[in-house]
């Protein structure tokens, strides 16, 4: 798929990003809107009332360029373009409509879609009269009504499968003249290839990540604009291209998030060890890598900077509440935590920082992923003695919890790390951007793949 990347380190631009965040300072820094495209269709199965009730099959096509939002912990991308429909009710009627649609991607479980258009519907025709509605008349032609022109508006929230998405859609038709009756029409539709074939869903690897509870998306931190600093102008690069140094700008912003995010992630590692009775090496094990993990938000924040024309600074999330209910459920959720984002999540990163570290031609950036590459593994070894304290003190329970919960997640962690290997043409200097810390696809396969290998013996 194609990407595109409008400049965003011209002044202009500058400006709007720094009004934007100095007007809601608690928002994340909008750093990229890269865009892919993509077309997909759709099979859907229906059931109208208006002119009369039918069942109904029908086809949708539909073009959609998503941009990614980096405002929001919530929405991970929007998507918008054309559509087109065509339904066979039964009955004998054809239901036809075109337009517009667009609406968030919320992460990688749901999108919303809404949609605006125009609708064109023939008239029932009905050879046997005796089955005539009696409320209503025939015309010459024979039928119910003659059909026509209306006003299409539709709504369809679709659960995201990787491959395909499907999900419930409702959809009305406003006739724009009296004899073209409106009709509502509720149904369930399934699309191919879905979201995240498009543009990759991302899984997260820039240290542990942050969850208000198990399986939540993770939150990252916010990112606030201020005055350069004088003394740091000498670090600014200016002699690479504006889309290079625009694409470098947004990968270490986010990284500065996903690693200013992880202090509190460990902070609430150490309660939870704490209240599980967990030996004291783990919990001060726990209380080093929140401070590793405020070093790291340091180190990516300054080279960040280096592709601004301004300084962005980290601010910190809140621990989040713990809400379980005993301790064998603490139990669980510590293991499951440790397993996914402790030894897979923080072991890609690990293995992926090294990877990227030994291409790296800045010695800043070198050198910051060398000591995230060395705190990431601490990290996934620590995550390994906190998934092997659960078993023990939960014994076979919560073995079994971790071996359900590999085989649930394998097929899509699977199809997950084949994706990354897609990458789509990108409207940048890529080389330049690998040896600048930025990863291609194979690294982040390969470390993934790596991660996940390492990881499934503990359940083995």
């Amino acid at each position: 798929m194609k990407s595109f990347m409008p400049s965003i380190v011209s002044s202009s631009s500058a400006l709007a990003i720094a009004g934007g965040v100095m007007l809601a300072p608690s928002t994340s820094f909008a750093a990229e809107t890269q865009g892919y495209h993509g077309v997909n269709l759709g099979l859907t199965l229906s059931f109208s009332v208006g002119a009369r009730p039918a069942f109904g099959v029908g086809a949708d096509l539909r073009y959609s360029y998503f941009v990614e939002d980096t405002t929001s912990t919530a929405i991970g991308y929007y998507g918008a373009g054309p559509f087109l429909q065509a339904s066979w009710l039964r009955g004998g009627a054809g239901r036809f409509a075109f337009g517009a649609h667009g609406g968030p991607v919320f992460s990688r479980i749901v999108n919303a879609d809404a949609e605006l258009g125009l609708t064109y519907r023939t008239g029932y025709r009905w050879p046997d009269a005796a089955k005539r509605d009696v409320f209503q008349e025939p015309d010459s032609s024979g039928k119910y009504d003659s059909g026509g022109l209306g006003l299409h508006i539709g709504f369809s929230p679709q659960f995201n499968a990787l491959l395909f998405e499907h999900g419930p859609v409702v959809r009305g038709s406003i006739g724009f003249k009296r004899e073209v009756k409106n009709e509502l029409t509720l149904g369930w539709e399934f699309r191919a290839p879905g979201p995240c074939f498009v543009y990759r869903c991302p899984i997260n690897t820039g240290g542990r990540p942050l969850r208000s509870e198990m399986d939540a998306e993770p939150i990252l931190g916010s990112l606030r604009i201020r005055r350069a600093d004088p003394n740091a102008s000498r670090h600014r690069v200016t002699s690479m291209d504006v889309h290079t140094r625009r694409r470098l700008a947004s990968h270490w912003a986010r990284d500065t998030r996903a690693e200013c995010a992880s202090i509190p992630a460990f902070f609430a590692i150490a309660r939870d060890l704490a209240r599980a009775g967990a030996p004291e090496s783990l919990i001060r094990h726990a209380l080093r890598s929140a401070a590793e993990e405020a070093h790291h938000t340091e180190l990516c924040a300054t080279i960040t900077n280096q592709y601004l024309p301004f300084d962005v600074i980290a601010l910190e999330p809140e621990v989040p509440t713990a809400k379980d209910v005993d301790r064998m459920a603490l139990l669980e959720r510590l293991a499951l935590e440790s397993f996914w984002d402790g030894c897979v999540g923080e072991g890609t990163a690990a293995a992926q920082a090294l990877r990227v570290s030994q291409m790296a031609t800045n010695d800043r950036i070198r050198q910051t992923l060398a000591i995230i590459a060395r705190d990431e593994a601490a990290h996934a070894e620590l995550s390994e003695r906190i998934v092997a304290f659960c078993i023990s003190a939960g014994g076979k329970s919560i073995r079994d919890a971790l071996a359900r919960s590999v085989e649930e997640r394998m097929s899509d962690e699977e199809s997950a790390i084949d994706a990354m290997g897609v990458d789509g043409t990108i409207e940048f200097d890529e080389t330049l951007a690998y040896r600048s810390g930025v990863p291609n696809a194979m690294v982040r396969q390969n470390a993934r793949e790596q991660a996940l290998a390492w990881s499934i013996r503990l359940v083995a």
